[in-house]
């Protein structure tokens, strides 16, 4: 059994290697993809704002690289190669420009699709479409196994697709949790189809798993955006936070699982444990968060009685940051029973 303290002297240095992973990926991004912002700015018939920018630069090019990527290396027990993260890179600068595809233009399902098969800049009609082409082409022609990316970007198309579904109002809550599961693992599958290494059915089951987990810890910090665009997540269909607490912690505990089976060097697997778990935690932090509304409404949580500030779980607060290192030495043994 792992003590308090022996956690929280693993938790420094795996702050610090988040903190030079980050350093690294900005200065790798100032000189690669961010030449080809500047440029794309410049194009008269540019589409993009600033908003889209921002995913490229602060969230999805810098984060898939910098957080993703070091989960990779930490479970192979190796870094990233330069093509490795330059691969992740051009990736995650497209993924949010092709989330806007389903989320709020009006591009058919014919034409993302054919972008994908055929991803030839002649097919762009803007500026993004332009754009997230040439990052694909870049990121294949980085990969070593082409069509095995191709395939992963199909099947994140189709996932999408069917996460279109969330916008209906007769879903149940298996059929939720389905969706959740599949937009988000066949995400962590379309990033792991960079690297040369064979993949077993073991490992793909775990990154699925993990791929879930991450999707409904997005739907929780996303829990007032989705609601007011009437997007059913499992946060916005639950009536009881507790529940929702279950459902993350079940989430959580069975990547745990999934992941102690897998045959990578057992000290790999346990790093690995201790990236993922800290991460999750924040999910934690969330929920405590929007918890402390459902007691003001007499034990029921009722989305439609709440205000954006009731909801908002700001993790650049101290007091959410010293919460969040709490629920991480303390690994909620007894509660969650998880290692």
């Amino acid at each position: 059994m792992f003590s308090y303290a022996t956690e929280l002297l693993h938790l420094f240095p795996l702050i610090g290697s988040f903190i030079r992973n980050a350093s690294e990926q900005k200065a790798f991004m100032r000189k690669s993809i961010a030449v080809e912002l500047e440029k794309i700015k410049l194009e008269p018939n540019n589409d993009l704002d600033e908003e889209d920018f921002k995913k490229i630069n602060g969230y999805y090019g810098f984060a898939v690289p910098a957080i993703l990527g070091q989960g990779f290396s930490i479970l192979r027990g190796r870094s990233l190669s330069e093509d490795e993260r330059a691969a992740l890179t051009y990736l995650g600068a497209l993924t949010g420009l092709f989330d806007d595809f389903f989320d709020k233009n009006n591009t058919t399902l014919s034409h993302i699709r054919q972008m994908i098969e055929t991803p030839e800049l002649k097919l762009a009609q803007t500026a993004s479409e332009k754009l997230i082409i040439s990052f694909y082409r870049e990121a294949l022609n980085l990969c070593p196994d082409k069509e095995r990316l191709k395939q992963a970007s199909l099947a994140v198309f189709d996932a999408q697709v069917l996460s279109q579904k969330q916008a209906q109002k007769n879903l149940n809550a298996d059929e939720v949790e389905s969706i959740t599961r599949q937009k988000g693992g066949v995400s962590i599958l379309f990033y792991r189809s960079v690297f040369d290494v064979p993949q077993t059915e073991e490992e793909q089951k775990m990154l699925m798993l993990l791929g879930g987990l991450g999707q409904l810890e997005n739907d929780i910090f996303d829990i007032y955006k989705d609601y007011q665009d009437g997007i059913q997540t499992l946060a916005t269909i639950e009536t009881d936070v507790l529940q929702l607490r279950k459902i993350y912690v079940r989430f959580i505990k069975e990547v745990y699982d999934a992941l102690m089976t897998l045959e990578f060097d057992p000290k790999s697997k346990i790093q690995f444990w201790r990236f993922v778990w800290l991460i999750a935690c924040r999910g934690l932090v969330c929920l405590d968060c929007i918890e402390k509304n459902q007691w003001k409404t007499d034990g029921h949580f009722l989305l439609n009685q709440y205000s954006i500030k009731d909801l908002l779980c700001d993790m650049e607060k101290l007091s959410n940051n010293l919460i969040l290192i709490n629920y991480y030495a303390k690994r909620e043994y007894r509660k969650y029973k998880l290692g």
